[in-house]
């Protein structure tokens, strides 16, 4: 089966050449690669037109390289559209043009895929730390050790849903793609991934799991405003549940699980500035939740813990009260800190001003000792008014 490939750069000329090299072990003849650039500024099209050749010998024709000269809304929406509007593959396959991937277990995931008959392949995928250049899993690699457990399909789209939305780490048929018309949806919102990850799942007949890791993503994606990012995942909410079959109780619970997990990350971050707008939209969107799910599938998971109280507050309580109760345990939260870091100011001056002390009994009666001594009662002076209640 041919496979497209469709890379996405976005000034990536430091890490490009080894995707792209990569790619060139990993492909077979036949196979077409598209090569999306998002206006780089950074001489990535110079890498691009590098590894030209390597791709052309792997499969036997010159890449298909798109040099856009404007960049687009951002993320990968607009240029994962163009690659598949141009893609004339059996399957897709979506390269991040920061990371790489593994040539060997690639094979072995492509070849099972291509016997399998299923729409979607989930793989496994490691996340790479550049400062530190270590490695690590993902965040829902608990929820993968349970890949391929579930005996019925439904089991198996719930489990799919629940995993990282990356779309570098699946093997897609292009059938199911163009069956139903699937696109990322483009715009201004961040993580535009998410929508598009869902009606893949939902639309899909058959999904499957390869204990492979297919390839590595560099760092962690790219985050937005904190505020711009929690807003967008509420509108993103909306995009899916309009997707989802009527009376599927399950995945309508999914659906929620999945968005309170989000807030979950965002509130800690949630800056005071956002606070009002941000409230004011999440009251709105988890009021339409319907109350006998979530009471009984999706709300039991989050029990006892602060986004569970969170999401309590905003189905219960009026938006502007919700937002002066969060106001005020920041401010709360930040007093507290304020007065920890001072009273840790407060003991490292004592701890000054007792070296000050010895160095006076070491030069006592002389000039010098006096003065060690005078800046000694300065330092206590000062810790006294840096430690909290000023004494």
């Amino acid at each position: 089966m041919r496979v497209s490939f469709i890379v996405i750069t976005c000034d990536a000329a430091a890490h490009a050449g080894r995707c792209l090299q990569s790619l060139a072990a990993a492909a077979a003849p036949g196979d077409q690669v598209i090569i999306i650039d998002d206006a780089s500024a950074d001489g990535t099209p110079a890498v691009i037109a590098a590894a030209a050749p390597a791709l052309a010998a792997a499969t036997g024709a010159a890449p298909d390289a798109v040099l856009l000269g404007a960049r687009t809304w951002g993320g990968i929406a607009s240029a994962a559209n163009i690659g598949l509007a141009r893609a004339d593959g059996e399957v897709v396959v979506f390269v991040d043009g920061e990371g790489w991937l593994a040539p060997e277990d690639f094979r072995i995931c492509r070849s099972r895929f291509e016997a399998s008959g299923e729409d979607l392949l989930f793989a496994g995928f490691m996340e790479f730390d550049s400062a530190a250049g270590t490695f690590r899993p993902p965040a829902d690699r608990d929820r993968w050790a349970l890949a391929g457990t579930g005996p019925d399909e439904a089991g198996r789209r719930l489990l799919a849903l629940s995993l990282d939305a990356a779309p570098w780490r699946r093997l897609h048929r292009r059938s199911l793609i163009e069956a139903h018309g699937l696109r990322f949806p483009e715009g201004p919102l961040p993580h535009e991934e998410h929508p598009f990850h869902w009606a893949l799942c939902l639309k899909a007949r058959r999904i499957g799991f390869a204990d492979r890791i297919v390839c590595f993503r560099r760092d962690a994606p790219a985050a937005g405003a904190a505020g711009a990012d929690a807003a967008a995942f509420l509108a993103h909410y909306r995009t899916i549940a309009a997707m989802l079959p009527p009376q599927d109780a399950a995945l309508a619970a999914a659906a929620m699980e999945w968005l309170v997990a989000q807030m979950a990350r965002h509130l800690p971050v949630l800056p005071a500035g956002a606070t009002w707008a941000y409230v004011r939209q999440a009251a709105a969107v988890l009021r339409g939740f319907d109350p006998a799910v979530w009471r009984a599938l999706a709300a039991p998971r989050f029990a006892g813990t602060p986004v569970g109280s969170a999401v309590e507050q905003l189905m219960s309580l009026p938006p502007e009260t919700v937002a002066g109760l969060w106001l005020a345990e920041r401010q709360a939260a930040g007093t507290a800190r304020l007065r920890e870091d001072l009273a840790a100011i407060a003991g490292r001056l004592d701890g000054i001003a007792a070296a000050h002390d010895r160095a006076a009994a070491a030069a006592a009666g002389t000039r010098e000792g006096v003065e060690v001594l005078l800046a000694a009662a300065e330092l206590r002076a000062l810790a006294g008014l840096a430690r909290p209640g000023g004494g």
